[in-house]
């Protein structure tokens, strides 16, 4: 029971596979795990043959573009299961990539925990008996997907949300303030344009803009900018026109104390819904991969807050609705209107009932290391 592949793809599995880790750890001091993650994936311990920078692709004509690499990292992933035998595969959202790893671990008897469910409820049920052949046990951090998986007799947990033992806020609201050079007595208008070098070309000329709008019609307001660890500065300011944006690393503390906020789809809306600022949704992707994705997608909202919630709290503004104006509108709407704002806040309020608990990582560990005693039990 010494090695386990551990596989994410992006920046949120690298921060919830960093979590898992380290609980593993805890419970077997003396595992190895190795795969594919980022920064904080290694630093808990993970020895990572690719890094998520290389892995996080977006939309169907960039995989077409990417899948010589991608090849490459499934085969060098098939290597590596080969030589190393692990006790147990963990596989992390990332479903394109992971569903195939999934399979070759199947194929050799080993077992496979699915940790952050593909997106099935969007995409339809269809993958889920393709699920059901190929992994052990699915831990699952949406309620309502425990629900999904029961009904198509897929052994799963839910195991609440990683999100709720992941945010931390590390600075004051004075100390914020102060490293960003912020004034305390004007509005703070945040944009989060994603984490990824595409959404950000793509989301945040069009942000930028809608900032414009917004400072015209509450003079003095400060535009502050979330920008990725992962990526160099002189992206976003390629992006950046009209007017100044403070540059922010510190995400979390961005969330809670702007006033309010544009956040591109993804885990940060669900962020902004558990911090509690007054935020729009805004995305938008290209003409061809906008029109493959209506066909498929099976959801009418994309904000994954509004998804939790199961039905629309946070506005969204996409593809052709994501109108600069419009959206500035909206935001200065939240601003002034208290009554807008308190709806929204409340809707915040149930969001975070539905995520359940703190502690999924621990939950995800126990889960992994019965799987791999099971196994161990069933070898000898």
């Amino acid at each position: 029971m010494n090695d386990v592949l551990i596989i994410a793809g992006e920046r949120s599995g690298d921060l919830h596979g960093a979590g898992l880790v380290r609980e593993l750890l805890k419970l077997e001091p003396g595992l190895s795990a190795f795969g594919i993650g980022g920064p904080r994936m290694r630093e808990a311990g993970v020895e990572t043959e690719f890094d998520i920078s290389q892995m996080a692709i977006i939309g169907f004509l960039e995989v077409v573009k990417h899948l010589p690499f991608i090849r490459k990292a499934m085969r060098r992933i098939e290597t590596l299961i080969d030589e190393r035998k692990p006790s147990l595969a963990i596989l992390i959202d990332y479903p394109g990539f992971n569903l195939k790893i999934a399979k070759i671990a199947h194929d050799r008897g080993i077992r496979v925990l699915y940790y952050i469910s593909p997106q099935v409820w969007a995409w339809g049920e269809k993958r889920i008996p393709k699920i059901a052949q190929l992994v052990d046990h699915m831990a699952v951090i949406l309620e309502f997907e425990r629900e999904l998986y029961r009904n198509h007799n897929v052994s799963v947990t839910f195991v609440g949300h990683p999100l709720l033992e992941v945010i931390h806020i590390s600075l004051s609201r004075e100390e914020f303030l102060q490293k960003y050079d912020l004034d305390e007595n004007a509005p703070i208008l945040a944009l989060f344009p994603g984490s990824r070098e595409q959404e950000i070309h793509r989301l945040l000329p069009e942000m930028m803009k809608a900032a414009q709008y917004f400072v015209r019609m509450n003079p003095g307001s400060q535009v502050a900018l979330s920008v990725s660890e992962n990526l160099p500065l002189e992206i976003y300011d390629k992006c950046l026109s009209g007017i100044p944006a403070r540059m922010v690393r510190d995400t979390y503390e961005l969330m809670k104390y702007s006033t309010v906020m544009m956040v591109a789809s993804g885990t940060a809306t669900l962020e902004s819904a558990i911090i509690g600022t007054p935020f729009v949704l805004v995305y938008r992707v290209s003409p061809l991969n906008y029109m493959v994705a209506k066909r498929l997608v099976k959801v009418k909202n994309i904000c994954l807050a509004n998804i939790v919630a199961g039905k629309e709290i946070v506005p969204e503004f996409v593809q052709r609705d994501f109108n600069p104006k419009r959206v500035a509108d909206m935001l200065h709407k939240f601003l002034h209107d208290s009554g807008s704002r308190e709806e929204l806040l409340e809707g915040f309020d149930e969001i975070r009932r539905k995520l359940g608990t703190a502690g999924a990582n621990a939950r995800v560990a126990e889960l992994a290391v019965s799987l791999m005693k099971d196994h161990a039990e069933k070898t000898l």
